[in-house]
């Protein structure tokens, strides 16, 4: 997660407080660093170990578990959902079905890029804009994120309460 987003995502959760909270594609777990002041219990999702014993060392989540985000169910308390740069990893399909069965947590926050430099692909497989994630019940903010920016373009940070 770039410093920058990581900036806007505070703001954003400023006020929030979760009891459950579920990082899908959590990674080396940069995005621990603030969703752990805002919840009880944060569960870290990835489908790479060598990432999720990154995020472990950091000791910001309560759980990791090694799984695709797409078939993984979170625990029925979760009250909160975060997808930081993960959508775009997925099938558009696969994303849309993911944010569909996910639909009944009462807190989602997403951050995707709006755009991908040609040699900046890196395993992104689909790309989503604002009309894709209001037509799934996000509001959006279309920010730039510094240098980041210029590879893939203004990030969309969509946001369900």
């Amino acid at each position: 997660m770039f410093a920058e987003v990581r900036e806007i995502v505070g703001d954003i959760l400023k006020d929030e407080h979760f009891s459950c909270s579920v990082d899908l594609g959590c990674g080396y777990g940069e995005a621990g660093s603030v969703l752990h002041l805002h919840t009880k219990y944060l569960i870290g999702v990835d489908h790479d170990k060598g990432r999720l014993e990154v995020a472990g060392r950091r000791g910001w989540y309560k759980l990791l578990i090694h799984g695709d985000i797409r078939t993984y169910n979170p625990p029925p308390e979760a009250d909160s959902l975060f997808l930081f740069d993960s959508l775009e990893h997925i099938s558009k399909e696969d994303g849309v079905g993911l944010l569909k069965k996910l639909s009944w947590i009462p807190f989602q926050l997403i951050t995707t890029p709006s755009y991908f430099f040609p040699l900046a692909m890196n395993g992104h497989m689909s790309l989503w804009s604002e009309k894709d994630l209001t037509g799934l019940g996000f509001r959006t903010i279309k920010k730039y994120t510094g240098i980041s920016g210029l590879l893939f373009g203004k990030r969309i940070i969509a946001l369900k309460t």
